[in-house]
């Protein structure tokens, strides 16, 4: 059982750094000499930051980035504090963490169609924007494993 508890929170925090590095980095969208993030567009070496006043579709990838983010935290600390033996009240520590991770995976999924709903033909893909649709199975995966890992604690 500890080795599942280990490959869990692996799991959980990979998922963690793919939400971060997708939210943080500028090239969900690329091209020849520019690219754009959720946060800023850059033209060569000069960059740009957006601020508020974007169009809608970005405003829901935002704040669906942030929730998932938000979502994974709670799934990584929840998984870690099985190794410190902190009490999190009724709930079994692995649910909490099956909960908050595939919620986490729904935000991401959500937020990428979105984004990719809205880009144009001539639009090329970023690697920001793969780490984000990676990070989804990801999520659903940790679920799973700390589905399995909650099962096997209940036996």
């Amino acid at each position: 059982m500890c080795s599942l508890e280990v490959i869990t929170e692996i799991f959980a925090f990979i998922c963690f750094l793919l939400h971060i590095a997708a939210l943080s980095s500028e090239h969900w969208l690329t091209n020849v000499n520019a690219h754009m993030g959720l946060w800023a567009g850059c033209h060569g070496t000069q960059c740009v930051l957006f601020g508020i006043q974007v169009p809608p579709y970005m405003q829901a990838t935002r704040t669906l980035m942030l929730l998932a983010l938000l979502a994974g935290s709670f799934s990584l600390f929840s998984i870690t504090s099985i190794f410190f033996q902190c009490p999190l009240g009724c709930i079994s520590k692995p649910r909490i963490s099956t909960i908050f991770s595939t919620i986490a995976g729904l935000f991401v999924l959500i937020s990428v169609c979105v984004f990719t709903s809205h880009m144009r033909p001539t639009d090329n893909s970023g690697w920001s924007l793969y780490v984000a649709w990676a990070s989804i199975p990801l999520c659903l995966v940790t679920g799973g494993t700390a589905l399995v890992l909650d099962t096997a604690m209940l036996d």
